[in-house]
């Protein structure tokens, strides 16, 4: 029902442009990618996107599209979960098919306000799920203060430790977990890691090296071959040529499986 619901109801409402996130044919990369070259980068997050996200603003939703207040009713019993028997109201639940469009949907108005901030004064906007991106000359970048108020005003909350100022002096800028420079890239540590699970899975086979992972560093990895298969996907959507260099190493390795 609730697949239904996302991909015949809640597709037809407009996203913002500047969104990124849960949206088909938008990726982490597209949202990095604007920022490139930028004098400075300010990260924030929403804090607890989905839970700030309550019945009665599902509710407003449906109605808005014209749907009889029964419907409405019966809609948002269906996109909405309560935590306990102590919530006040029923909110977004993670993992729902409904939950990511929702979220962009409800953050509409957010997203506004904060692109026409940053389109008067030069800047970069952009906002991936609960990460908000803004980048250019740092005496325009927001105050961290407007924001607060700004995302209040919403209905959202600032996450407080998680606030990133990027400069031309510092030794990355990231976006997302991307690299910004002069291009988007993977940061080199992240790519570092995935080669030395490659070269000790070679060098003695990978049950011997998750057996080293699960012993001798209580780093379980019960699904280690569809966990490194992930992150060299990964790697290969943002940098294609290293990304097939790894699946090269990856296909060389006896995984055991037929």
């Amino acid at each position: 029902m609730q697949q239904y619901i996302n991909q015949f109801i809640l597709s037809n409402i407009p996203i913002h442009e500047k969104a990124f996130g849960f949206i088909k044919e938008k990726s982490i990369y597209d949202n990095a990618r604007i920022h490139i070259n930028q004098e400075c980068i300010l990260n924030i997050d929403l804090d607890n996107f989905f839970g700030t996200i309550n019945s009665k603003q599902v509710y407003s939703v449906f109605l808005k599209m014209g749907y009889a207040d029964n419907l409405c009713v019966d809609f948002t019993k269906i996109c909405t979960a309560a935590l306990d028997d102590k919530s006040l109201l029923p909110i977004l639940p993670q993992g729902a098919p409904t939950s990511p469009t929702l979220s962009n949907i409800r953050a509409l108005q957010l997203d506004k306000r904060l692109d026409t901030y940053a389109k008067k004064n030069d800047l970069v906007y952009s906002r991936y799920a609960d990460d908000i991106t803004f980048s250019g000359l740092r005496e325009n970048l927001p105050k961290i203060s407007f924001l607060k108020k700004v995302i209040e005003g919403e209905g959202f909350r600032l996450n407080n430790s998680k606030i990133r100022l990027y400069t031309e002096k510092s030794n990355k800028r990231i976006v997302t977990g991307l690299l910004v420079d002069t291009s988007v890239r993977i940061p080199k540590k992240f790519k570092k890691e995935i080669f030395r699970h490659l070269h000790f899975c070679r060098k003695y086979s990978p049950i011997e090296h998750i057996d080293y992972l699960n012993r001798k560093r209580g780093n379980r990895k019960d699904y280690f071959y569809e966990w490194l298969k992930g992150k060299i996907s990964f790697v290969k959507m943002i940098e294609p040529e290293i990304g097939r260099k790894m699946f090269e190493e990856f296909n060389q390795i006896d995984w055991g499986i037929k």
